[in-house]
């Protein structure tokens, strides 16, 4: 009985040091001056969020709620040695009305807020693709390349390699075989989403059925620069025909965009919501 009474004694008196110690720790930790910093000042650095807007068959993303991770934040500047705001760690709260949650809506325009743009390219062959990439590339910026299931049976190898320099690869809106090309694209390839070519309702349900995102925007296939020039806002998507009038204009396209103060961002870049 004797023995009981000592265990039960000493176990109590290990789970009491543990509680006054993690008491002890939380003590310290709030006085310590880097976490008085973050909880003072992590209201400027946090956002509220903006609902996706919805417009018949259409929707334009909206903006997550921005949280501060007291904690982490905590550690990532204590291992640092001071208080540093761009060292805050955030966690994102999805916005009421969100685009995860309507994918039987097409996208029309990415986020509104940013000056950025995305410009993605339609893409039947490998005929122009290395100047694509050598344009692109020059200039430092990223897009999205739709291809049907002839060209991604064709170029498999090829189309990894855009993956993994950070390219994003869509389905075109003429492609048959869907659940293929997702599997292949992101259960292969490891892209973390997929995107549709929107034509009619018929792609948004096929897009659904893979559970991806139907893009719309504004498809060109002629006079590039002037209806680029003509339609160029914060949010704006351009799905370019690809053939050789457009890559005689590209770089110059580019350009123009760059020097009006907008970014050029791959499409999951341009529509995601935590910002």
């Amino acid at each position: 009985m004797k023995k009981v009474f000592e265990s039960t004694l000493l176990i109590s008196l290990l789970v009491f040091s543990f509680f006054l110690t993690d008491k002890t720790s939380k003590v310290i930790k709030d006085m310590d001056e880097i976490m008085i910093m973050i909880k003072q000042n992590k209201g400027k650095y946090e956002t509220k969020s903006i609902s996706a807007k919805i417009n018949n068959g259409s929707i334009i993303p909206g903006i997550s709620k921005r949280v501060v991770d007291i904690n982490k934040s905590y550690s990532s500047m204590k291992e640092y040695g001071k208080y540093n705001p761009n060292l805050y760690v955030y966690d994102y709260e999805k916005p009421k009305v969100s685009i995860i949650d309507n994918k039987d809506k097409y996208i029309n325009y990415g986020l509104s807020n940013k000056r950025m743009v995305s410009i993605n390219f339609i893409l039947d062959d490998t005929t122009y693709l290395d100047e694509i990439l050598s344009i692109l590339n020059k200039n430092k910026v990223k897009a999205t390349f739709f291809i049907d299931e002839d060209f991604l049976s064709n170029n498999l190898d090829l189309v990894y390699n855009l993956i993994k320099e950070g390219y994003i690869i869509g389905i075109m809106n003429n492609s048959s075989n869907y659940k293929w090309m997702n599997t292949i694209i992101t259960k292969v390839g490891k892209q973390n989403n997929i995107y549709c070519l929107y034509n009619n309702k018929k792609t948004i349900d096929k897009c659904m059925s893979i559970d991806g995102y139907t893009i719309k925007g504004i498809t060109i296939d002629n006079n590039y620069y002037s209806n680029i020039k003509d339609n160029l806002r914060s949010g704006s998507i351009f799905n370019l025909k690809v053939n050789d009038n457009l890559i005689k204009n590209l770089d110059l396209i580019i350009k123009f965009i760059l020097k009006k103060g907008y970014s050029i961002k791959e499409i999951n870049t341009h529509i995601q919501e935590c910002y």
